[in-house]
């Protein structure tokens, strides 16, 4: 396995939104958004690119004011909205890739088993590298997170922590 190249990732926040968050389980609610604070710092200190996505949020609500505050010392943030489940679907995908010329994608967000996982597997299929950060993902139950990890791992994601 190759080390990670600055210049070649992509942080990807998938969902991380407010009526969402709020049916984690607390345990997962807090280390999602905790994590992604630190992921957000260390954005902002190799100058990632970060691409947000927002299901549907007139229903789901906008990404968390904790997680967007952490997001904002990052230039170029790029929030997008959708209704697919993979974020890649969306209409706006492409205009929030474009130009943008890197394979690895660190990838985040709710529900690991629905819309992060379908995001997964399109980034695998289209042949990017793809790290699933286990600790800044998560789902409504402890069953679909580890069957959305699983799930993503079998696409040849690799499976990560936020420290590593």
């Amino acid at each position: 396995m190759e080390a990670l190249k600055v210049e070649d990732c992509v942080l990807l926040v998938v969902d991380v939104q407010e009526r969402l968050i709020a049916a984690m389980p607390d345990g997962a609610r807090a280390a999602v958004e905790r994590n992604l604070i630190t992921l957000a710092a260390t954005a902002a200190r190799f100058s990632l690119p970060v691409i947000v996505s927002e299901q549907y949020p007139r229903g789901v609500g906008r990404t968390t004011p904790s997680v967007a505050q952490a997001f904002e010392p990052v230039k170029g943030v790029c929030y997008f909205e959708k209704v697919e489940f993979a974020a890649t679907a969306a209409a706006a995908w492409t205009e929030a890739v474009t130009g943008m010329n890197r394979r690895t994608w660190i990838v985040t967000g709710m529900e690991t088993h629905v819309c992060v996982f379908q995001t997964v597997r399109a980034l695998r299929e289209a042949g990017h590298t793809v790290h699933v950060v286990a600790d800044a993902v998560a789902s409504r139950t402890d069953a679909n997170w580890q069957t959305g990890l699983d799930l993503c791992e079998r696409t040849g994601a690799i499976i990560t922590n936020t420290e590593t």
